[in-house]
């Protein structure tokens, strides 16, 4: 998207050149490459990961959480949260969603509901050091002249990752805010 978007630019700004195109390629191609050869050792380390039985372990000890289906859920978002401080979105799916997609309807809950509420947790990986990416984008964007630290966007991130907690509580106890177009688009013909 980001390569396709630069060479629209291009084109609007009559800048357009073969090795702007060329570069636009090349960059997309590595990008893409690279989440490629990412997923396929992260698909690889999973699958022996599974083909050793461990995700039975490991959703044995989550399905026993006490507290419930709730403990489940409170402990699975918890793993996502603290995912987030050290590995990207792309990464947590791979480990997250193979483990745990499973138990989700054992343990009570809608699976698009579920999903969604991970996708909701997951924006705070974008926001929590050390692995920040919106940290580190927000604080590169900001000019040298403005004093911005990277401690400063830090410090205003905080109400944000509140937000998402707070959200995730909201959703919690009112489920229906997230299922209701999913099971209206899912209602048989009649």
């Amino acid at each position: 998207m980001g390569a396709s978007a630069s060479v629209l630019l291009a084109l609007a700004y009559r800048k357009m050149s073969f090795k702007i195109f060329k570069d636009a390629t090349r960059e997309t191609f590595r990008v893409a490459g690279y989440i490629f050869f990412l997923s396929c050792l992260i698909y690889g380390a999973i699958g022996v990961f599974m083909r050793m039985g461990c995700q039975d372990v490991i959703g044995e000890m989550i399905l026993n959480a006490p507290g419930g289906r709730w403990g489940f859920y409170g402990v699975v978002m918890l793993f996502v949260l603290l995912l987030g401080f050290f590995m990207g979105w792309l990464t947590i799916l791979f480990i997250v969603v193979p483990i745990v997609s499973p138990l989700v309807t054992s343990a009570g809950f809608d699976p698009i509901w579920f999903a969604i509420m991970i996708m909701v947790n997951l924006q705070a990986a974008f926001m929590t050091p050390p692995m920040a990416l919106a940290i580190f984008l927000v604080s590169n964007l900001a000019s040298p002249e403005s004093g911005v630290t990277t401690l400063d966007v830090i410090k205003g991130v905080v109400p944000y990752i509140a937000m998402i907690i707070l959200t995730l509580i909201v959703l919690a106890i009112f489920p229906k805010i997230v299922t209701w177009l999913p099971d209206q688009m899912i209602q048989p013909w009649t």
